[in-house]
This record gives C-alpha cells, sequence and structure tokens, in this order.
C-alpha cells in the first residue's frame, strides 16, 4: 500500500468490514480468526447501535483475545512487558525501495512470523521432515496437506505501523474491549447493543496464542443477546 494512499488503523478496518458487510447486504454470516475478532465485534456493536438493516445474522468468533487477561500465553505476557515505544523502536521499519509500499512504516511479516514458528520451532522441524520423507516415499496425498498449510501458514503481510501498534495497546495492553473502553473514531463500543446476532465461540485447549477463555469472554460481554442465539465450543 503506498503513502499516497494513507495511513490504516483499526478504525480504518471497522469502517471496511462494516462497508463489506452493508456492500452485502442483509442476512449475511461471519467468520473472524484470532486477531479480527475484535473490529469484527466492534464493527456489529456499531452497526447495532445504529439500528443498521445489514446487522449480520451470525458471527463465529474463532481463537481471537476479545480479553487477553483471561489465561495469559507467552504472546499475552510478552505485550504486556514492553511499552509502545519499545515495539515501534524495535520491531518495525520502512518498506525498502523497489518495493510496493517504499518508505511505509510497517511491522514486517517475516518478524510475526518467526515469532509464530518459534513458540512451537521443533514441531514445524518435525513437520518439514516428515514432508521430505513423504516425497521421497511418493506420497504426493500427505505431502500436499503439508505444502497447503504452510502455504497458508507463511504468507504474513507487513502490518501498517499505526495499525499494529493500536493493536498492540488496545488489545494486549489496554484490554479495551472487555474492560468497556474501546474507542472508534470518538465513538464508544458498547457490545450490549448487540442484540439480534448470533454468537459462536471456539476455542482450541491448547492454543498457546488465544488461550481457553479469551475468546468465551465474548459470550457474557454480549450479554443482550438471548442465550439461545449463543454457543460454546472448545
Amino acid at each position: 500500500m503506498s503513502l499516497e494512499a494513507g495511513h490504516f488503523d483499526m478504525d480504518d478496518y471497522i469502517d471496511y468490514v462494516m462497508e463489506f458487510i452493508n456492500f452485502i447486504g442483509s442476512n449475511v454470516h461471519t467468520m473472524a480468526v484470532c486477531q479480527p475478532t475484535v473490529p469484527l465485534l466492534a464493527t456489529i456493536s456499531l452497526m447495532s447501535e445504529s439500528n443498521s438493516p445489514n446487522v449480520l445474522s451470525s458471527m463465529i468468533l474463532m481463537s481471537g483475545p476479545i480479553d487477553a487477561r483471561k489465561n495469559p500465553t507467552a504472546v499475552n505476557e510478552f505485550a504486556q512487558s514492553k511499552s509502545l515505544e519499545w515495539f515501534c523502536k524495535m520491531v518495525t521499519m520502512q518498506v525498502p525501495p523497489n518495493y510496493p509500499g517504499h518508505g511505509r512504516k510497517v511491522y514486517p511479516g517475516f518478524l510475526q512470523l518467526a515469532g509464530f514458528m518459534s513458540l512451537n520451532l521443533f514441531r514445524h522441524i518435525d513437520s518439514h521432515l516428515e514432508l521430505w520423507q513423504s516425497l521421497l516415499n511418493s506420497d504426493y496425498k500427505k505431502a500436499d496437506h503439508t505444502i497447503k498449510f504452510y502455504d497458508e501458514y507463511l504468507a504474513d503481510m507487513d502490518m501498517p505501523v499505526e495499525f499494529y501498534l493500536q493493536t498492540i495497546d488496545e488489545v494486549f495492553q489496554q484490554f479495551s474491549l472487555a474492560r468497556g473502553k474501546l474507542v472508534s473514531e470518538k465513538h464508544p463500543i458498547d457490545l450490549k447493543h448487540i442484540t439480534k446476532c448470533a454468537l459462536l465461540g471456539i476455542e482450541g485447549e491448547l492454543d498457546d496464542i488465544a488461550a481457553v477463555g479469551q475468546t468465551k469472554a465474548a459470550l457474557k460481554l454480549c450479554s443482550n443477546i438471548p442465550e439461545s442465539m449463543k454457543r460454546y465450543h472448545l
């Protein structure tokens, strides 16, 4: 994204999600995995408050840091241990010349990927050794399964610095959504406005990024969704 395109932060993210939902129209169902669960909830809250005719029919929130205070993981603890100034200084950089978006300050995708892989380094090593063995044994079906997984897993994009730092601050340090303190473009986000959108929360028992309880918190925070429209799966 070129510098001329302007900045992109969580408020812009929320605006885009709302724009996409309105473009599709009524009877929309969504699924957010990990970080996008927060802006999706914020979007639905704003649309519900304004009585939008295009409020979602349902949303699935999977492994998201809705309340990162719950059972904090190593990722959560690391985010808490450093200041925003540290993150800005140590893990952000400008896109170099000859690349799209050169000059824009970003959190590079390769750093995000390195952080994720370091959490389960030996599992990734074993997975690649098994891939090599599958190819040697002409077990292409098994090999293709692994290749497809890593095609997606390794596709980490660079994130604009303003979006990255706002996410660190609001989601992992201030816990703004869970505390009822999140504001988007000067408008408070109140999840109690959500009343007509069904909600399914899904968590992984061994998730080492968004631990058990962090996504489930959404079911309690969305207290005005009827219990008959809420489900949870671990």
